[in-house]
């Protein structure tokens, strides 16, 4: 399939370049004759003939062999509009989709990415690229009633409300300002009282990529904490939750063990 494809594209390839050295030994033969006004308009008809060609040789080169050849791109977006200030974290999402035709002539997706952006009080705060397709709201139907959820978890954590984006990001509020922490920028982060008491909390609750990704700032601010999890990890002890959500996520505890060991 590829060699065909490679034949069909090489074909086409070559067809336009020798259209485009015909036109241009077609244009010198007449130079000398010619106005630049004339130049112009000959070189704008000679740029649209090699398009409408080109259009024409792709088209063909698709209903003789559509292997491999572009078929759609999508854009689908989510978002949701808040209209009231009251402090809550909140989200949209961009995903572009390019899908591409395979050798039993069905589309197959061959790039999807993500472009995932959070708010506070319709200000931005982050953006944040992610591989392949992210659902950021579920939807519930109760009746004739719809209700879209979002992905972010509500935490009361030193009495203040943080919200959590899955393995994403950690969203509060810091001296009355909005921050947002990406899951894999916690090993930047200056020591934050909020920051640490909710990493505690949901590694305890058996997070452990936000361990793995946390470990290195736990150790600069709660060394304590951080090796009694790390030894855990290091001899696969690990309890009900953490083995729920290793399976969830495909990690493998050998990784872990050694990771820990280093």
């Amino acid at each position: 399939m590829n060699l065909k494809n490679f034949i069909f594209d090489t074909i086409i390839g070559v067809a336009l370049v020798i259209l485009h050295f015909l036109s241009v030994n077609t244009e010198s033969v007449n130079e000398d004759n010619g106005t630049s006004g004339r130049k112009f308009v000959v070189f704008s008809i000679r740029v649209a003939v090699l398009i409408v060609l080109a259009l024409i040789l792709t088209c063909v080169r698709y209903l003789i062999f559509p292997y491999s050849a572009l078929n759609t791109t999508e854009n689908l977006a989510s978002t949701s509009k808040h209209y009231i200030t009251d402090d809550s974290f909140y989200a949209s999402s961009d995903c572009i989709k390019i899908s591409r035709i395979n050798e039993y002539n069905n589309e197959k997706t061959a790039f999807q990415k993500t472009t995932i952006k959070i708010y506070c009080n319709r200000t931005e705060l982050c953006t944040i690229s992610v591989d392949g397709f992210y659902k950021l709201y579920d939807s519930s139907i109760s009746g004739n009633q719809m209700t879209m959820n979002d992905k972010f978890t509500e935490y009361e954590i030193t009495g203040q409300q943080v919200f959590v984006l899955e393995d994403l990001a950690i969203c509060y509020h810091e001296n009355s300002i909005p921050k947002v922490v990406l899951f894999k920028e916690i090993v930047n982060q200056k020591e934050s009282v909020i920051l640490t008491a909710t990493i505690k909390k949901l590694v305890s609750e058996g997070n452990v990529l936000l361990f793995v990704n946390s470990y290195e700032y736990l150790k600069k601010y709660d060394s304590e904490f951080a090796k009694s999890i790390a030894e855990r990890y290091k001899n696969a002890e690990f309890t009900d939750n953490e083995n729920i959500y290793i399976n969830k996520i495909g990690y493998r505890t050998e990784f872990l063990q050694t990771f820990f060991k280093k």
